[in-house]
């Protein structure tokens, strides 16, 4: 009972504002489906399970599998494996690039956007950070993604 009552009450706390950070069981109901700056025309970020995502970096050139870990006031963005690559996707050191340090940090989100700030494939071999500013989605430093209809 008094776990159904603390569920309930995050739940409340939840939909009482509109703009909150990311936690284990809301991160999976409201971040569900797809994420992009501009839902007409970049795919963005699409959420098939709590902890798992797919991610166009780049159309027809980087779209990889991220993993989300909630953190305290935000959620990180980890690289899990590239799913499709293009010529460009290639080039890219892919076998040296780190699964443990993050590529991106999700924040302030609600049920309709987000924060997302893109942080770049962190190559283990020699310590870079690559492909920072090169996504579609990055407009700004921290990109604000919408929630998208499909």
């Amino acid at each position: 009972m008094k776990s159904l009552s603390f569920k309930l009450l995050t739940t409340i706390f939840a939909v009482s504002f509109s703009t909150h950070t990311l936690s284990g069981t809301d991160q999976a109901e409201v971040l569900y489906g797809r994420w992009s700056p501009d839902c007409n025309s970049i795919q963005g970020l699409k959420v098939v399970s709590s902890g798992t995502a797919e991610l166009d970096v780049n159309s027809n050139q980087i779209y990889i599998e991220v993993r989300l870990s909630a953190e305290k006031n935000h959620t990180n963005v980890y690289l899990e494996k590239p799913l499709d690559l293009g010529l460009g996707g290639m080039k890219l050191d892919w076998k040296n690039f780190s699964s443990s340090r993050s590529i991106g940090r999700i924040t302030d989100w609600s049920t309709k956007k987000l924060k997302f700030q893109w942080i770049g494939f962190y190559n283990k071999k020699d310590g870079q950070a690559y492909w920072k500013t090169n996504p579609d989605f990055m407009q700004t430093e921290n990109a604000i993604f919408y929630k998208c209809g499909d």
